[in-house]
């Protein structure tokens, strides 16, 4: 019962998350704004270069598993000049990418989804908290900007390779992106959900030309307190339940 109650929950927060939020198609891509996470995915990991393959856990609406991960930059926390920024409000860890080789031979940071299940409980989508993004277009001062890429793997039977950088983000003109990479201005620092309609997503890749690919992943799952008055609630609706089945019962014995 708390299991389907739960489930419930994250559905319908999914819903609301993309009520009246701006959505772009790119290709196979969709794009779509949605209300910030709970960025607690890189927390388990030691701030530091990563090693051949990390483990932790997202969970959302988009999807609710183990991940794996690797990058050719590294899990930080806070900002560190000329390196990289942490996303807008989050004290966190998170997860950067340059342009590189990471150790599992792919570019930037990557991310594996490695659900229990296998194949078929891969997602269709994943959200993820886009920070600082810079796109390729120049500094007011006139100084030239650098390019985040994002870019999307399918499931070998599909093979498709989706991409989107923070130019076309900027572009796209329904986020309000600026592109200037600053760390500060909410503009430059969105939760999306990115859905790949060509077919399951494997793992994702986030570098950049230069400067670092910052981004979090989080969940939706409520802080303890939240969710042991969840709990209480859910034991008074099985409890009232069981009354009006017991008292069912009595009036038709």
């Amino acid at each position: 019962m708390k299991k389907l109650l739960f489930a419930a929950g994250l559905t319908s927060l999914g819903l609301m998350t993309a009520a009246n939020a701006a959505s772009w198609t790119f290709g196979n891509l969709v794009i779509t704004q949605i209300s910030p996470e709970n960025p607690t995915t890189f927390n388990d990991v030691p701030v530091g270069p990563t090693g051949f393959l990390e483990n932790s856990t997202v969970c959302d609406f988009a999807y609710c598993g183990p991940i794996q991960f690797s990058s050719d930059g590294a899990v930080e926390n806070g900002t560190t000049n000329g390196v990289s920024a942490a996303p807008l409000g989050d004290s966190t860890n998170y997860l950067y990418g340059v342009n590189g080789v990471n150790p599992l031979g792919f570019q930037g940071a990557e991310v594996i989804f490695n659900p229990p299940n296998g194949e078929a409980g891969l997602p269709y989508s994943f959200n993820i908290y886009w920070g600082s993004i810079d796109a390729l277009m120049t500094n007011p001062d006139g100084t030239p900007r650098y390019d985040n890429l994002l870019t999307v793997f399918t499931i070998p039977s599909v093979g498709t390779q989706d991409s989107v950088t923070g130019s076309q983000l900027a572009a796209a003109g329904v986020f309000g992106v600026n592109g200037f990479g600053t760390h500060s201005n909410p503009n430059d620092n969105q939760w999306f959900n990115i859905r790949d309609t060509a077919g399951p997503i494997l793992f994702f890749t986030a570098s950049s030309t230069r400067n670092a690919f910052e981004f979090d992943m989080g969940s939706s799952v409520p802080e303890p307190s939240t969710w042991a008055m969840m709990a209480l609630g859910f034991a008074g609706l099985a409890y009232a339940a069981f009354r009006r089945s017991t008292k069912a019962r009595a009036l038709m014995a």
